[in-house]
């Protein structure tokens, strides 16, 4: 995994910083009172301005894909107020857990990533479909 990365998405319409950076990432935990080596991804987001997502680039691609949709989903709970996202309690994080989990594996599916592509661009895709799993 290529380190020290970072790049800006929009949630919802709301702008983010993903960064992948071990020592923000370290900086971060501190900031929130939690300990670096039990964090593989973390959603700030005190303000407009500062809404970050940080993600440990020594992740293997899948567990950076997982902790990235993780991560995406707190947001997404932030911004929407729905507290099952929002929240880092035990119960939340295992949904959260869950669903990124699933999208992941869907995601893994190269099939799958292509028609998304194809569908998001407008494109026709023939009725045919294989299975790269």
């Amino acid at each position: 995994m290529k380190k020290g990365f970072e790049f800006k998405i929009e949630i919802l319409g709301v702008p983010y910083t993903v960064i992948c950076d071990e020592k923000k990432l370290a900086e971060a935990c501190e900031e929130a009172g939690l300990e670096v080596e039990d964090t593989q991804g973390l959603h700030v987001a005190h303000d407009l301005e500062s809404r970050k997502i940080y993600i440990s680039p020594l992740l293997s691609p899948t567990q950076w894909v997982q902790t990235f949709l993780h991560e995406v989903l707190h947001a997404i709970g932030n911004i929407t107020g729905h507290l099952i996202l929002s929240q880092s309690r035990s119960k939340a994080e295992a949904f959260v857990d869950a669903v990124a989990t699933g999208f992941t594996t869907v995601l893994k599916n190269h099939r799958v990533r292509q028609i998304i592509d194809l569908i998001l661009k407008g494109g026709d895709e023939d009725e045919k479909s294989t299975d790269d799993s």
